[in-house]
């Protein structure tokens, strides 16, 4: 029931953003139903560095399937991720991201994520990552510490068979000049 809840929001909002003019969503699926891997349902919400929420920021994902690959081509070259997407945050700085856990890397033990890249209006551009709980070494950890360019979540398994976790992203503002 409650898949078929999400589907009708995601319905919907399309419905509202091919009338209305607006090109701009909250909600974003990377990863259709067809992609293999376990599904990942990331409910976040942007931030100022006092907690404000910032509407309209531009969140862009991207991130490679559950076999840790990129696997896009252009003309027969490797390309870009095949699994990515922008989404904008609602008035109260929300934003929905559906897809898939992603696999680590061939031939490395840990180390799965989820690249974003996150700007909003008077605001400084973070790029970073979303890593998974279970899947960071120490040294990734301290090194995610230092240079501020990672989240590590724990996300749960819902009933529906979907895993979730939420996500809190502090954009700070720009400096006056």
């Amino acid at each position: 029931m409650k898949l078929m809840g999400k589907l009708l929001v995601i319905i919907l909002c399309q419905i509202l953003i091919l009338f209305s003019g607006c090109s701009q969503s909250s909600i974003i699926e990377i990863a259709n139903k067809t992609e293999p891997g376990d599904r990942l349902t990331i409910a976040g919400k942007v931030v100022d560095d006092k907690g404000t929420p910032i509407a309209n920021a531009k969140l862009f994902f991207y991130q490679a399937n559950s076999h840790g690959e990129y696997e896009s081509t252009f003309l027969g070259m490797p390309s870009f991720a095949r699994l990515r997407g922008t989404v904008y945050s609602d008035k109260q700085g929300n934003f929905t991201l559906l897809t898939i856990i992603p696999g680590n890397y061939p031939g490395e033990p840990d180390g799965k994520h989820i690249h974003v890249v996150a700007n909003a209006k008077g605001h400084k551009e973070w790029r970073f990552e979303f890593l998974f709980e279970g899947s960071v070494r120490e040294s990734l950890r301290k090194e995610i510490a230092i240079k501020n360019d990672g989240m590590i979540l724990s996300p749960t398994l819902g009933n529906s068979g979907t895993w979730h976790v939420n996500a809190l992203i502090k954009l700070a503002k720009n400096n006056p000049k």
